[in-house]
């Protein structure tokens, strides 16, 4: 059975799928945005900030699914390989060196 997702659920999954669909993409997405988030910081990691200022929201968490304000979504499968990749370092220009 798919769940059916509330409007801001679907706000949400469209907003992190509109990043991009492969872990290259999200990185240039927030590149040229120039979002910078902390490494294996769930709360602040790059994805999160990206989301907590396009959403305007200030509870944001990213892991195995997206967390806003309590609203959960699963993390699509090119977010969280970047996610993944962002952890690794394999991008430092992404990198905030301290929150």
């Amino acid at each position: 059975m798919v769940k059916r997702l509330n409007a801001f659920e679907r706000l949400l999954d469209t907003t992190v799928r509109n990043m991009g669909s492969s872990v290259g993409k999200i990185a240039s997405f927030l590149t040229t945005r120039r979002i910078r988030g902390v490494v294996e910081d769930s709360e602040y990691c790059a994805i999160a900030v990206y989301l907590r200022k396009e959403l305007g929201e200030s509870d944001v968490e990213v892991g195995d699914t997206i967390t806003v304000n309590g609203v959960s979504i699963t993390t699509p499968k090119a977010a969280y390989a970047f996610e993944a990749a962002f952890d690794e370092g394999k991008y430092p220009d992404l990198i905030q060196r301290s929150k």
